[in-house]
């Protein structure tokens, strides 16, 4: 079925054939003042200089808008056609034919909207809430976003894989088990309670030195399997899965326990991540630390630092080249805020000089911009 914008295109193509002999994209939009209608041509601007070009007359704008309106048969679809400014023809859709097409639509399981040609294998990040912290508008929006692309390229013929990448592993954690064990306080807590022992737990760390050298060394504990350390862990995941589980609940987002692939579940794969890169000479060393410089940034994109710790961009690698070779990603988007900008340029910029996307579309903050423009911060980006 053909839309309203692909019939007045198909509708002016012919008008301006037959009224200058000359093939030209018809440039329709929406108008820019509804009073005037509902659809505007802005392509007598621009025929005018080609006719001007072409015949050595100069020719008005408006000349052309008329000759155009002359020619033009949109048939039963236009109430009026009219012109404007300088040569803007605008088309005001008759409500008896819009009433017919809606009513036809609505008779069709698919709304009049064909499938796609070429489906395409679209993993699709969610802005990931962080365990051990409640979600708030920076998540539940874009969460929103990320399901309405979801269902639209679903409804499209799309094979859809949502990901959840929850922040749910890193030196934070170190502070929050210390905090917990110190207190005794972690084993019936609700998320409300995890949210104010973080915040208790990070002050203790900015103001206590031994507190913070334990909690580092219960973040080691925990990265090489100290069963109590992940007794710890695994009852905070939990308990903020319950959390986020409930609020997707009630915005009906599909996520599910199946989409969840958190930075614990990447952590094993940083280390081949990294000697990876630094194989195909697009990470080198700086300072004691493995870096990727990226083109048009002072500062690198840090990928292990000099103590042997891992960062985000890390995980965000080992996600994407995870969503690439394993679950056959075409095409990547992500729903972030613009403030993440610079992170995903040189993350993405790492990943294809290691080949790591040839032949998939990756959509960041910069390339993607409706996407992002009304986006959060995306947990796990070091928002705890």
């Amino acid at each position: 079925m053909q839309t309203i914008v692909s019939q007045l295109e198909q509708g002016f193509r012919h008008a301006i054939s037959a009224a200058l002999d000359l093939s030209a994209d018809p440039l329709i939009g929406p108008s820019q003042n509804e009073k005037f209608g509902d659809y505007q041509c802005n392509a007598a601007m621009g025929l005018a200089k080609t006719v001007a070009e072409k015949t050595g007359q100069k020719t008005n704008p408006r000349q052309i808008a008329e000759q155009i309106k002359a020619k033009l048969d949109l048939g039963e679809m236009a109430s009026e056609v009219s012109i404007a400014g300088p040569g803007f023809i605008n088309v005001r859709l008759s409500p008896a034919w819009l009433a017919r097409v809606l009513q036809q639509a609505r008779l069709d399981p698919r709304l009049g909207i064909d499938p796609v040609s070429r489906p395409q294998r679209v993993v699709i990040d969610y802005p990931s809430p962080n365990v051990a912290k409640q979600m708030h508008v920076g998540h539940l929006r874009p969460t929103n976003m990320g399901e309405a692309l979801s269902r639209i390229l679903q409804f499209q013929g799309h094979q859809l894989i949502r990901q959840n990448h929850l922040g749910d592993w890193g030196t934070q954690f170190g502070m929050l088990l210390s905090y917990l064990k110190e207190t005794g306080a972690g084993e019936n807590a609700e998320i409300a309670d995890l949210d104010a022992f973080y915040k208790a737990a990070k002050a203790r760390f900015d103001e206590d030195p031994a507190f913070a050298e334990a909690s580092r060394q219960t973040v080691v504990r925990l990265q090489q399997g100290g069963e109590e350390e992940l007794r710890l862990w695994r009852r905070i995941v939990d308990e903020s899965r319950r959390h986020f589980e409930r609020v997707y609940e009630r915005m009906s987002v599909s996520l599910r326990r199946e989409d969840e692939r958190g930075e614990s579940f990447y952590n094993p794969m940083l280390a081949d991540v990294v000697a990876e890169l630094r194989d195909k000479a697009v990470a080198v060393e700086s300072e004691g630390a493995t870096v990727v410089w990226v083109e048009g940034f002072e500062a690198p994109l840090i990928i292990q630092k000099s103590g042997g710790g891992f960062g985000y961009g890390t995980t965000d690698l080992a996600a994407l080249r995870f969503r690439v070779r394993e679950l056959g990603a075409e095409r990547l988007i992500y729903l972030t805020d613009s403030r993440q900008a610079q992170h995903f340029r040189q993350f993405f910029d790492a990943a294809r000089r290691a080949g790591w996307t040839e032949g998939v579309r990756a959509e960041e903050p910069g390339t993607a911009r409706r996407i992002q423009a009304a986006g959060g911060a995306r947990g796990g980006r070091g928002s705890h």
